[in-house]
């Protein structure tokens, strides 16, 4: 049924159930599956806010949360395969949107499923702001489990 599940990470609670739902999934299909991050640039985050950053700063700090993203990323994709599962890792720079960005990679890889944590936003602020999942149920072609 599942050949090709991706599985969206983050540093969450949620995201860390989504892998093992993953997981759990590609034993019994005898899937692959590919872990993504959104790595957000911080020189577009502190843009967002409207703020200035100081001259030289962002560089340096951006190369260091894209290593620990991409280690986040790599510890995953080793968990993963040392319990016999083909496992990928992608890290995808967005400016917009997390889900953008996931519904990207899903579109590229032609997976089956996606798989993501839910962050428990409240049912205003959800609606409101809207989530990674919800954005991901509306942008990609394939089936979505949000894991609470």
């Amino acid at each position: 049924m599942f050949k090709r599940i991706l599985v969206a990470i983050d540093d969450s609670e949620p995201a860390r159930r989504a892998v093992d739902a993953a997981e759990d999934l590609a034993r019994r299909y005898g899937a692959q599956v590919r872990v993504v991050h959104v790595h957000r640039p911080l020189a577009i985050t502190v843009a967002s806010v409207g703020a200035e950053p100081l001259p030289g700063t962002l560089d340096d700090t951006d190369r260091e949360v894209e290593a620990l993203d991409r280690s986040q990323v790599e510890a995953i994709v080793d968990r993963l395969k040392a319990a016999g599962i083909d496992a990928v890792g992608t890290l995808a720079t967005e400016a917009g949107p997390a889900g953008q960005a996931i519904a990207q990679v899903a579109a590229e890889h032609a997976v089956d499923l996606v798989v993501t944590g839910s962050r428990g936003r409240s049912q205003l602020s959800g609606l409101v702001l809207g989530s990674t999942a919800y954005q991901l149920i509306h942008l990609v072609q394939c089936p979505v489990l949000v894991v609470r």
